[in-house]
């Protein structure tokens, strides 16, 4: 593993652990907390199901830009994919989604600790931030949790 690729790893093993460490403490209700209220709503547990759903999804373009890929597909429609995303998952209890994240994150560390600098310099085409290196890429995957989670604590106080 390279500096870059350790810190990459770390970060994104940090943030899993404080959003584990913060769903794990949801009470029952809270899971039901509106969070997003436009277009189509997400309570607690939508946000959890996109954040598994899109991990996961990142994960497989981070692996097809390292294989040679492009990334995402230039036409890709990423609020219908969220969409039927989430409520694929609607059926998921709290605990295995957290569980699905975990495993998800997890996945996506290992596949972080195996790239050489090399890799994250090359570029993919990212569902929301267009053309950037996969290191951008993978940093893009750790602040989009990050988001997420700061907008349900907001919704929470």
């Amino acid at each position: 593993m390279s500096q870059r690729t350790d810190t990459l790893a770390a970060r994104l093993r940090d943030e899993d652990a404080a959003l584990a460490a913060f769903f794990a403490a949801f009470l029952p209700e809270q899971w039901r907390t509106p969070i997003y209220t436009e277009g189509t709503p997400w309570t607690s547990h939508d946000v959890l199901a996109h954040l598994v759903s899109a991990e996961r999804g990142l994960t497989r373009m981070i692996e097809d830009v390292v294989g040679g890929g492009s990334g995402v597909a230039a036409d890709f429609d990423y609020d219908a994919f969220n969409a039927v995303e989430v409520a694929a998952l609607a059926g998921r209890s709290p605990s295995d989604l957290l569980a699905d994240f975990r495993v998800a994150r997890a996945d996506l560390i290992a596949l972080v600790e195996q790239l050489a600098d090399t890799d994250l310099d090359h570029h993919g085409r990212h569902p929301a931030l267009g053309d950037v290196t996969l290191e951008a890429y993978i940093k893009a995957v750790y602040q989009h949790a990050k988001i997420h989670v700061r907008d349900v604590k907001r919704c929470l106080a």
